[in-house]
């Protein structure tokens, strides 16, 4: 089996599997296939909706029963956390939707609110209407560039596994480096244990 028929037969259950985890990189590459005609936007779009809405949910019910010990056992969980709740003084919807597109928030945020007790069907309103933001803004993303690229260079068919590739490289790269500056920039010392004032739920407008 090529590369080609892997995309076509498993494509949609590697995104599905991919987007459970924080697969930016993997959403704009299929975003790219689709373009190419080996996979289908719009169920590029389902599938990647679908796999960022459930990661989303299973962090935030994980939250309910164990978040307060999950958290107070990572320094660097609780400096999130401390992050987290002055964001959502600023107003939880905007948090709820828009920590899909927040690169090291993608599990914290739903294990925190979880953890906060928010409402549950409120967080899983927003979580999917940021799930389709989060999809259709990297799957997009893919698709263009394939349009960018075939004007670039013409016809890319002798180039559109390199450029794939050279996609999914260049996304998990520029999250590691994410990553990486986020872990320089957590304090050292813990915050506090599992009883912390970080982990009661934000009150409004703080």
């Amino acid at each position: 089996m090529n590369l080609q028929q892997f995309i076509i037969e498993y494509g949609y259950w590697a995104l599905l599997a991919g987007t459970f985890l924080e697969g930016e990189a993997l959403v704009v590459a299929a975003g790219f296939f689709a373009h190419r005609g080996y996979l289908d936007l719009p169920i590029v779009l389902l599938v990647s909706s679908l796999g960022t809405f459930l990661s989303g949910q299973f962090w935030y019910l994980l939250g309910r029963f164990a978040g307060k010990r999950i958290i107070a056992r990572s320094v660097e969980r609780q400096a999130r956390v401390a992050r987290l709740r002055h964001w959502m003084g600023r107003g939880d919807a905007l948090v709820m939707a828009g920590f899909h597109f927040a690169i090291g928030f993608r599990v914290i945020t739903p294990l925190a609110l979880g953890a906060f007790g928010s409402n549950a069907w409120r967080y899983a309103v927003f979580n999917a209407a940021g799930s389709m933001m989060w999809a259709a803004a990297y799957a997009l993303l893919g698709y263009f560039f394939g349009t960018a690229a075939q004007k670039v260079i013409g016809e890319v068919a002798d180039h559109e596994w390199l450029i794939g590739l050279i996609v999914v490289i260049a996304g998990v790269l520029a999250w590691l480096f994410i990553r990486s500056q986020q872990k320089k920039a957590a304090p050292q010392t813990p915050i506090g244990d599992s009883d912390s004032p970080l982990l009661a739920e934000p009150p409004k407008g703080e």
